[in-house]
């Protein structure tokens, strides 16, 4: 054997369903899954879906990843974020030295003020366990 293979979803706490077909009761035929390969455990023909790269089978739980984009307005950047944290209830927000704020959205226009401009993020489950802080900064020249 040897082959590691994982379900490309990461929500069973909230959505129990689908599984895959017969887990538990028939061979591995399911094309639902990942699969990893290296030297020892080559491709596989039988599979679609294949990776050799860490990150895609051990994903960063409750890390918040900030993309930050220019929008037509200047001093206005549109923030999204993406995270894989289960049972997510909300993202906590720090903009430059404020307080930390609930912020139940994952995408949002932030103004910039003249100068260093920091914004720091992080996840908050239902259980209220939080995640580690992202952070970047931006300096704005108006």
């Amino acid at each position: 054997m040897g082959y590691f293979r994982i379900l490309l979803r990461n929500n069973f706490y909230t959505h129990s369903y689908p599984i895959p077909i017969a887990q538990g009761h028939t061979m591995w035929g399911w094309d639902g899954y990942l699969n990893h390969y290296d030297e020892k455990f080559p491709k596989r023909t039988e599979f679609q879906r294949q990776s050799n790269r860490f990150i895609d089978f051990y994903e960063p739980l409750n890390q918040s990843e900030i993309f930050l984009s220019e929008t037509a307005q200047q001093g206005i950047l549109k923030v999204e974020v993406n995270t894989h944290t289960p049972g997510f209830k909300s993202l906590l927000v720090k903009i430059n030295s404020e307080d930390w704020v609930e912020q139940n959205k994952l995408i949002w226009n932030w103004k910039l003020r003249a100068g260093m401009n920091e914004i720091r993020v992080r996840t908050k489950t239902k259980e209220g366990i939080l995640g580690p802080i992202s952070f970047m900064k931006v300096t704005f020249n108006p």
